[in-house]
């Protein structure tokens, strides 16, 4: 049986904290606009390959989790620590999922504010989730745990 407190206890859905950053950059970008890509083309190209790539590592990431036959949910118990597929590389393949979308939509858009914000949304996602989820899977899975995060970077 699961108890109330068998979760990582993160409160706000973490691909929602990019979203304020986002917004701020493209209004930024809107009234004072900061392009570093000299062609429509060549942003188009490289942000859409970089969506792309973000999409393999979530889609990766939740299969992964899929077969392990543990959840997604922040909100619910981790029965499995998955260390194999995008875990191999990244603790978090799924917040490096968001970080890139979110790199690739400012470069699609050509908006250096957006990207100049980036570092807000990766700041605040590893203080107010990151830290919750390890802190978690610390006490679920101890040593077994503490071996993949020795092993294992957070991010990359």
């Amino acid at each position: 049986m699961m108890r109330d407190d068998d979760n990582s206890g993160v409160k706000a859905p973490p691909p929602l904290i990019f979203l304020p950053p986002l917004l701020l950059g493209l209004a930024l970008h809107f009234v004072i606009p900061l392009p570093f890509l000299p062609t429509v083309l060549l942003q188009l190209v490289i942000g859409i390959a970089i969506m792309f790539l973000a999409g393999v590592l979530i889609i990766s990431a939740v299969v992964t989790i899929r077969r392990a036959n543990t959840t997604f949910s922040l909100h619910q118990e981790s029965t499995a620590l998955v260390t194999h597929g995008p875990y191999r590389f990244s603790r978090h393949p799924s917040y490096l999922a968001a970080s890139v979308l979110y790199l690739g939509i400012g470069v699609a858009v050509n908006a250096l504010w957006v990207v100049v914000l980036l570092p807000v949304p990766v700041v605040v996602i590893t203080l107010t989730a990151m830290r919750k989820e390890e802190a978690y899977l610390e006490r679920k899975f101890e040593a077994e745990y503490l071996n993949y995060k020795a092993r294992v970077r957070r991010w990359l």
